[in-house]
């Protein structure tokens, strides 16, 4: 059922079982689950079904911290952000799950064992092609399409890209058809009401002036890794730090993806054609094996990663790198052959952070004419930071919820960490002959960021450490829960909206089982 909420009577009161509070990739996941069963759901969209200028005014904030786009990062109408994503998919590794000493504050509540037979199903979703990440898998089905760095050191991350599909489109009718699901469009919610320490349902307001309430058995947040956090902080009604924030936690480890253009690649003749890490990659079709359907327009994606013992060894989180900026026929200085170890010294087997000589030195060494120059960027897992964070500021939204200051700020620990995986990969190329790279400080050059924002509300099993439980459950407060990215305690480098479909299909179940 579709309703409007200026449609709805003011000062009413909505009621049902589970209240989801957003409708992006996560909200319209958990709808869609919950479609047809037996538990009434309410879903509450601040936007409508197309973009309006003065509901994405409702996101403005202030930046101050690492330059960015607070307003332009995130959409808020039905779809969320799958409005505008690129379609590229990569589940998280086994390492971006686990606690590793040299990287402060990681480590998940559970390993990714866990969400595998979600993360299939989420593929599904999001419109990929089967399951399969593994470079060999891909790599022996395609012609003329070879790994170009492949050692016990370095080897290749495989992404998908798919038509980024948008879920408000695609899923609309499955969420507006269902008998149980009544979605209401234009309601924003502003406060989370609890009594005592369990959830009692939201209050919701209209840019037009109406408000009303919706009282549920269980509540959950799927607002986005920036509005889920301001939403919890902002409710204070009964709680003046906000919800979940008793250990000062709500917004702070903001975290995202970021990219740093830390060399240049000048490839050999020796190397082979590098279509599988450029652009969008190779489309699927070419692996030609017939039971492989609509795969015309999905494509798989190469970067450069560094394997768990390498990451290990050189005490930094996983580290990736892709190409961009193709360019042909240029020359340029670099670092080639055994040359690298002499220049970076002996990354294998050192400890500790500091920082690499990376004096810009030009070797002589052979290249072709016309060969292919390309810059390398780091695509490296942010260190969780409890100083980069989302804060509340004394300004007032039309609905008169305070809006929100960003400070995204690196740890401490990541441009060294980037140097560190930047040496280690142009070593590789050097040492196997296939080009060289001319590095430079990564604290000099502009960061660009991925509009992935991750880490605001995290789970942890300690209500000292984390906002949710290995639920995704508010430690304390009983039966409202959080959905979307803003639950990640780790970042990886993959792009994050498989694993929040996954995360989403796996509270589903939860939900389910827990008003059952």
């Amino acid at each position: 059922m579709l309703e409007r909420a200026n449609d709805l009577t003011r000062g009413s009161t909505l009621r049902a079982d589970v209240c989801i509070v957003g409708a992006g990739a996560a909200g319209i996941t958990l709808a869609r689950e919950l479609a047809g069963g037996r538990h009434s759901v309410v879903v509450l969209e601040s936007g409508a079904f197309d973009f309006s200028e003065a509901t994405q005014d409702l996101y403005a904030g202030t930046n101050s911290g690492l330059p960015y786009d607070v307003f332009g990062s995130r959409l808020r109408f039905f779809g969320g952000s799958t409005n505008h994503w690129a379609g590229q998919c990569r589940p998280f590794d086994q390492a971006d799950f686990e606690e590793r000493a040299w990287v402060p504050n990681s480590g998940w509540p559970f390993g990714r064992k866990e969400l595998l037979p979600y993360y299939e199903r989420a593929q599904d979703m999001c419109d990929l092609g089967p399951f399969e990440y593994d470079a060999e898998f891909w790599l022996d089905r395609m012609k003329d399409v070879d790994a170009l760095l492949d050692t016990n050191t370095v080897r290749t991350a495989l992404y998908q890209i798919g038509p980024a599909t948008h879920f408000g489109t695609k899923y609309r009718k499955s969420v507006v058809d269902a008998k149980n699901v009544n979605l209401v469009l234009g309601a924003n919610v502003v406060n989370v009401r609890v009594d005592g320490k369990r959830v009692a349902g939201v209050d919701v307001k209209t840019l037009e002036g109406n408000d009303f309430l919706v009282d549920a058995k269980l509540v959950v947040l799927a607002l986005g890794g920036i509005e889920n956090a301001r939403l919890m902080l902002a409710s204070r009604a009964q709680r003046p730090a906000g919800l979940g924030n008793e250990h000062d936690l709500v917004g702070r480890y903001f975290m995202d993806h970021s990219l740093v253009a830390f060399g240049r690649l000048l490839l050999s003749e020796a190397a082979p054609v590098p279509a599988l890490y450029y652009f969008v990659g190779v489309p699927m079709k070419k692996a030609g094996f017939p039971d492989l359907k609509n795969l015309a327009t999905r494509y798989v994606f190469g970067q450069f990663i560094l394997t768990s013992q390498a990451t290990r060894d050189a005490e930094i989180p996983n580290f990736a790198a892709m190409l961009s900026g193709l360019r042909t026929g240029q020359d340029t200085p670099g670092i080639t052959g055994a040359d690298i170890a002499a220049l970076v010294g002996d990354i294998e087997g050192r400890t500790g952070l500091e920082r690499p000589t990376l004096e810009m030195t030009t070797i002589t060494g052979e290249t072709r004419k016309g060969s292919d120059h390309f810059e390398l960027q780091v695509n490296m897992e942010p260190t969780p930071n409890p100083d980069s964070r989302i804060t509340l500021t004394a300004e007032l939204d039309p609905l008169g919820v305070p809006r929100v200051d960003l400070r995204w700020a690196f740890h401490p620990n990541d441009y060294a960490s980037m140097e560190r995986g930047a040496a280690i990969l142009a070593r590789e190329f050097g040492r196997r002959g296939l080009g060289r790279v001319h590095l430079q400080p990564a604290e000099t050059l502009p960061v660009k960021y991925g509009n992935h924002h991750m880490g605001t509300t995290r789970a942890h099993r300690r209500a000292t450490q984390g906002v949710v439980d290995a639920n995704c459950e508010v430690h304390d407060v009983v039966n409202l829960y959080v959905a979307g990215s803003s639950v990640f305690p780790a970042g990886g480098f993959s792009n994050p909206t498989l694993t929040i479909v996954a995360l989403a299909l796996r509270l589903a179940e939860r939900v389910d089982k827990v008003l059952s």
